[in-house]
């Protein structure tokens, strides 16, 4: 890493110097300065209620002229998309050096763009479309782009736009205008705004007086769009203009238009971030311009199709880079379908070997190493450790886009005590994670085993000659850091390999559609998250159970899914079932985490018991025996699940035979839910937790029949029965023709307009077809009234506001009593790739395809193209923030969850299978 640590460091040092820097990028020349040099690095917030900023950035010189804009629209195009008045830029003066004026804020997104990647549609903002067609904004991140990009170009945040033009040069803390002084500037003395009279007209850029930083224009000439986004429906702009008074020169005035808006007094400059040190972000390790005569660069990366090119099932892509002189792997990316995704690198900091000597640890990268062979996809090291032992690494790229580490002893001197392979992966770019069946403790794997990085690939790893190797994962949520530890044995002169081969799940034979699993497949693998050893919030977390992400919570309610996941798709390589990774969950939740009322509690920290996780258990080890037959587990286990399921049973607490949860649900409680949909303040007669516990009894019947039960059998069978001849009674709403989601303690059914409800009874079979079909077209009728369209995202929880009474007081409450303050976002209206199973499943059981083909083409299409710099649809990497997650969409397809992984959202995949009745009946018991 040395080359690039020195690298990095010229580069923030030049940072250092306050001068104005001049990029070309694309023929278009910006001139930029420097925010954060040594005269001004203090960094504490502002009064206004701006952030501190504690790192180096470059903000343009000068706003945006119109001689810059044209030279972008005349190679890129004019902006164009959807809504199509977003896009309508027409300058109002000709003057080349005047800031070009009547833009959006998206076409000002995408000029930014342009200048990051050559394409209007990619860069830090997403949009659906391409570069002739942008379509519709989906989100702003920095990380992400950076990542892919490395040098990028955005419009300034609200707090680098303060600090550029408020913070004193000095360092002494914040002015009142940009000139550095806390008097009114006079009007046309250097300074361009509205005086009285007639307004004012935008002069050439640089006319006016240099400001404290370096820049011109900041106070008056036009207003400037900052990336700040005060909702989802408005942008913040700065700095007034010629035609606003002297008061929005001041730094506390901020304005918010909408993003589509435009104005004769409204344009935008660039910012820029230019080494990834600046914001702490990962690096896209280019060794080519840290050391380019020591580069070796191996795979078929060649090969790799244009970024925005998505065709798959061709061979998968590979490249490694490495350096002559130093034995460690810098960069690596592959991409499995044999896209464009190899581009990223998926490591945080390079993959090393580290040998263990006298109680010492030594990298190779900083072991003596020279390069013994060389061949176009091979290249071999010898390294020398500082004890004195002698090894060779060698690294082979193979056509099929896989690779081969060989290690071997070169003479039997100073052996060290151990040898450990080092892959630490970047989990802001993608969630990447250990698929293993081969756990040994709560910690450690032995081979074979799969890293899955999500939409980008897997591979597999095996060792045939030394199949003993062990590996662990070690992570930290905080730093978005997980790193994966393969502990080698000690090679003697012989030596052993490491294959990474890469993996692609064959066409089910359930799925006829070629087409769609093509498009389906990169996904299937996102279901499968594990954990890595971990504390939470006090509690000891194992590995290699089925978590949201690889750095999240285990949560027992959704265990059922990946129950489906394992009977859908029960072999993930030939050597690795699902079976064991299956059994190893739901042991964990059956005897680990148990409440004192028998009721298993939500995650794997404290938390509380949960009326969805009892039946979810029990349906996720009724899978594993569904496709296993471990007849001697079952029994060895079935009292375990028998108590399990009494807690269920002991909830149908007035004999009516539909279960009831602790929380009264009653409006105004604003408690956590009871369900997985934890901030709807849901309780008694919940329609979801019945449905659950209506397949889970089913479940039951059938393992107690297994081992010849046929009093216990006859006792479950009559538990499903009860709750099948009461639902749709309970949970019927006259009112709007569906069915509504849980019946409070005081008797009133709360009905969120949402089709789960009503979609997942038809699915589970306690809706006849007829009246299914009847209830789905109201629903659909109500939908297409609201005016949703984005149905690439599937369609939104709920077609209206979840009033505020009916919601947990807690994340993402609304203030509003009606809800329609946070309405489009998590439970109260937002969108989930989960929920669309059911909406997907049900239409199809109905007769209605065309809605079926309509949502499910569309969500498929988004899935093979990706619209995130890391090729996602529906993840975005390892957020970890609020309302910026892609794991929940706003009605805009702006993310607004807070994981940025979550493995349900993919669920909706299996609507593929579950169109087939036989599948469907075997997978829910649906007869």
């Amino acid at each position: 890493m040395k080359k690039i640590i020195i690298l990095a460091v010229v580069v923030c040092m030049m940072a250092v110097v306050d001068v104005a820097l001049t990029d070309t990028i694309r023929g278009i020349n910006i001139d930029f300065v420097t925010i954060g040099n040594p005269r001004h690095t203090r960094t504490e917030a502002d009064s206004n209620g701006c952030s501190a900023i504690h790192y180096v950035y470059r903000i343009g010189k000068y706003e945006v002229t119109n001689a810059q804009w044209n030279a972008f629209a005349s190679v890129a195009g004019v902006p164009t998309g959807n809504p199509s008045y977003a896009y309508d830029q027409n300058t109002s003066s000709a003057v080349a050096q005047q800031p070009t004026n009547n833009v959006s804020w998206y076409e000002a997104a995408q000029f930014c763009n342009y200048l990051t990647s050559g394409d209007k549609s990619c860069g830090v903002y997403q949009f659906t479309g391409n570069n002739a067609n942008p379509g519709d904004f989906v989100g702003v991140n920095r990380a992400s782009a950076q990542v892919f990009y490395g040098l990028i170009y955005f419009l300034p945040t609200e707090d680098e736009w303060f600090k550029a033009a408020y913070y004193k040069s000095d360092g002494t803390g914040y002015s009142l205008y940009a000139n550095g002084r806390n008097t009114i500037p006079a009007a046309g003395n250097g300074w361009n705004y509205y005086k009285g009279g007639a307004y004012g007209e935008p002069w050439n850029v640089g006319a006016g007086t240099q400001e404290q930083n370096g820049t011109f224009d900041m106070m008056g000439n036009v207003w400037e769009w900052t990336e700040a986004r005060s909702s989802t429906s408005y942008c913040g702009a700065r700095g007034g203009s010629c035609g606003s008074s002297d008061i929005f020169l001041r730094s506390s005035p901020v304005i918010s238009y909408e993003p589509s808006d435009e104005s004769c007094f409204g344009g935008f400059r660039v910012a820029s971030l230019s080494v990834p040190c600046n914001m702490g972000l990962p690096p896209l390790v280019s060794i080519e311009k840290a050391a380019p005569a020591n580069l070796i660069k191996l795979g078929n990366w060649q090969y790799m199709k244009d970024r925005n090119a998505h065709r798959i099932g061709i061979s998968p892509v590979l490249r490694i880079e490495t350096q002559a002189k130093r034995a460690a792997i810098e960069a690596i990316g592959w991409d499995t379908e044999g896209g464009s995704r190899a581009k990223l690198n998926i490591i945080k900091s390079p993959i090393v070997l580290l040998t263990l000597a006298g109680g010492n640890w030594q990298s190779s990268a900083d072991m003596d190493a020279k390069v013994i062979a060389r061949e176009p996809n091979m290249v071999k090291y010898e390294l020398k450790t500082s004890a004195g032992y002698g090894l060779t690494w060698g690294i082979t790229a193979k056509d099929n886009g896989g690779f081969n580490m060989r290690f071997a002893s070169v003479g039997s001197q100073n052996i060290p005590e151990k040898i450990s392979l080092v892959l630490p992966f970047n989990q802001r770019l993608a969630s990447a994670t250990v698929i293993s069946g081969n756990w040994i403790d709560e910690k450690t794997t032995k081979f074979p085993l799969i890293i899955s990085v999500p939409d980008i690939g897997q591979m597999h790893v095996s060792s045939p000659l030394r199949p003993d190797i062990t590996a662990f994962a070690t992570g930290n949520r905080e730093a978005a850091e997980m790193t994966i530890t393969m502990q080698l044995p000690v090679p003697d002169e012989q030596g052993y390999e490491i294959i990474f081969d890469p993996l692609i799940l064959p066409m089910p034979a359930e799925i006829n559609d070629q087409k769609q699993w093509l498009q389906a497949r990169r996904g299937w693998f996102n279901l499968l998250q594990f954990s890595i050893l971990s504390q939470q919030r006090g509690e000891n977390i194992p590995a290699g159970l089925w978590a949201n992400n690889t750095l999240s919570d285990p949560v027992s309610s959704t265990v059922f899914m990946l129950g489906d996941v394992a009977l859908l798709m029960p072999k993930l390589a030939p050597d690795i079932p699902i079976w064991p990774i299956l059994r190893r969950t739901v042991e964990y939740w059956m005897y680990e985490k148990l409440g004192p009322n028998g009721g298993i509690i939500y995650c794997a920290y404290v938390s509380p018991e949960m009326m969805d996780s009892n039946p979810s258990v029990v349906i996720g080890a009724w899978a594993y025996i569904k496709g296993t037959d471990d007849i001697e587990w079952l029994r060895k286990n079935i009292e375990r699940l028998e108590f399990i399921a009494s807690y269920t049973e002991s909830r149908d607490i007035d004999d009516d035979g539909i279960i009831e949860s602790p929380n009264s649900g009653n409006r105004g409680t604003r408690i956590f839910g009871d369900t997985c949909f934890d901030t709807y303040s849901s309780g008694h007669k919940n329609a979801y937790v019945n449905m659950l516990a209506y397949r889970a009894f089913k479940c039951m019947a059938q393992l107690e029949q297994k081992l010849d039960n046929q009093q216990r059998y006859d006792r479950y069978s009559a538990r499903a029965d009860a709750i099948k001849s009461k639902f749709v009674a309970t949970f019927y709403n006259p009112e709007t023709g569906w069915l509504g989601w849980w019946r409070s303690r005081d008797g009133y059914l709360h009905d969120v307009w949402s089709d789960v409800p009503t979609s997942m009874a038809i699915m589970y079979g306690l809706v006849d077809r007829e009246s299914g079909r009847k209830m789905m077209d109201s629903l659909w009728v109500v939908l297409q009234k609201s005016g949703f369209k984005r149905f690439d995202i599937g369609i939104p929880l709920n077609s209206r506001p979840v009033p505020r009474e009916d919601q947990f007081s807690g994340y993402a409450a609304p203030k509003k009593e009606d809800g329609s303050d946070t309405f489009g976002k998590y439970l109260n209206g937002g969108c989930f790739g989960m929920t669309n199973v059911y909406f997907l499943t049900a239409s199809k059981m109905v007769g209605a395809e065309e809605r079926y083909n309509k949502v499910m083409t569309a969500m498929l299409d988004r899935q093979e193209k990706g619209v995130f710099p890391n090729g996602g649809g529906f993840q975005n990497g390892f957020v970890d923030k609020s309302f910026d997650g892609a794991e929940v969409f706003d009605w805009q397809g702006i993310p607004c969850g807070y994981e940025g992984h979550l493995v349900y959202s993919w669920k909706f995949l299996d609507a593929l299978f579950l169109g087939d009745a036989e599948v469907r009946n075997q997978l829910l018991l649906a007869k």
